[in-house]
């Protein structure tokens, strides 16, 4: 039978995390699995905070294996400045290939960066391209942003409020996303994109209030609904 913790007593808490330790060392240093070195990185980043370790841990399990999410976590630190001196054209080529490799999270940060007039790395297109990629594998900010870039358009994309009113619809009816329910409240309201509607709005204003009380643990999303 397996040994059960008692997680309320401190010296439980610490037996504990000493064998999900030694766990994530085997599978990463003698089984040599990208997802044990993910884990054991991550552990050094959250759990045991040794961020030397972790930067190394997950650069070489990206470098090495491919491994996506470690891609991402060592591109998150070089963005920030947490595996030495912060360097962002390096950790925005580690955010690239992370999201080649299928971690949604990445693609949007990649998006962000590339969304940006004033910023380095700016192509509108190729910021449309990954959110769009991110939007459709359940990446609900990513609906929000091209939501918003149709919505308000810039010196390279014209506003597009029909395709606004696309990602909002897409986002609530078929993602079930609270906040582009709201979007689309506002959108049947005011006739942005749409014909204005008064009774869709307020369905959908409902819609997104009980997808919001049906949050994770009663979070809930704070959304502006305007009047």
């Amino acid at each position: 039978m397996a040994y059960r913790y008692d997680l309320t007593k401190e010296e439980e808490v610490k037996k504990y995390l000493d064998n999900v330790l030694v766990e994530y060392q085997f599978q990463c240093l003698q089984e040599k699995l990208p997802d044990g070195c993910g884990r054991l990185g991550d552990y050094y980043f959250q759990v045991r905070p040794d961020l030397e370790k972790s930067a190394k841990l997950h650069k070489e399990n990206c470098d090495k294996n491919n491994y996506g999410h470690s891609c991402y976590r060592y591109g998150s630190m070089l963005l920030q400045g947490l595996a030495g001196k912060k360097d962002i054209p390096e950790g925005y080529k580690y955010l690239e290939k992370s999201c080649e490799q299928g971690i949604m999270k990445s693609c949007y940060n990649v998006a962000v960066m590339t969304s940006n007039p004033d910023k380095q790395f700016y192509d509108i297109k190729k910021a449309i391209e990954l959110f769009q990629r991110a939007c459709v594998n359940k990446h609900e900010r990513s609906c929000l942003q091209l939501v918003n870039i149709f919505l308000n358009g810039n010196k390279d994309i014209a506003i597009d409020k029909e395709k606004a009113f696309h990602y909002a619809d897409y986002g609530c009816n078929e993602r079930g996303s609270a906040p582009l329910c709201a979007r689309l409240y506002y959108m049947y309201r005011r006739g942005v994109g749409v014909e204005q509607n008064k009774e869709m709005a307020l369905m959908y204003k409902k819609k997104s209030q009980i997808l919001a009380n049906q949050g994770p643990e009663g979070y809930r999303h704070q959304m502006e609904m305007g009047e």
